[in-house]
């Protein structure tokens, strides 16, 4: 899948997550002004505001529509997660449990696991992480 695709649902789904523009943008290690792009690529495709734009909005930044697409963003990032456990399970290395922690695995970055987990990844058997669906 096209990554540029992949990288615009996981801005929609880290803005709903983090409750705005600021908390999502740091989040996903980019810039406001970066996450603001690629929001409006999506807006533009659909005809409608899916992000509200003014301080103060409070804990659900989404319009009507971008809760709505947030459904949609959510089963891609799922669906492209499968995908990719696949490709790992072709190539020999599939992971056979998952920890979840306490940040997202956004824009293919790694999350920020404690140092003993990291370095754990030759143990057996081996363990792919996850972060969750929410703000730690």
């Amino acid at each position: 899948m096209d990554v540029a695709r992949i990288d615009r649902h996981e801005a929609l789904i880290a803005i709903a997550t983090y409750g705005g523009m600021s908390q999502a943008a740091v989040a996903l290690g980019i810039t406001i002004s970066a996450l603001i792009k690629r929001i409006k690529v999506v807006e533009s495709k659909a005809g409608v505001r899916l992000v509200v734009r003014r301080p103060g909005v409070g804990e659900n930044p989404l319009t009507r529509a971008g809760r709505i697409l947030l459904d949609h963003a959510e089963r891609v990032i799922a669906a492209d997660r499968a995908f990719n456990d696949a490709v790992a399970r072709l190539h020999g290395s599939s992971p056979h449990g998952r920890i979840a922690d306490n940040t997202m695995r956004l824009g293919g970055q790694q999350s920020d696991l404690p140092d003993e987990i990291q370095t754990s990844h030759g143990s057996s058997p081996p363990v792919a992480a996850s972060g969750p669906s929410s703000p730690g």
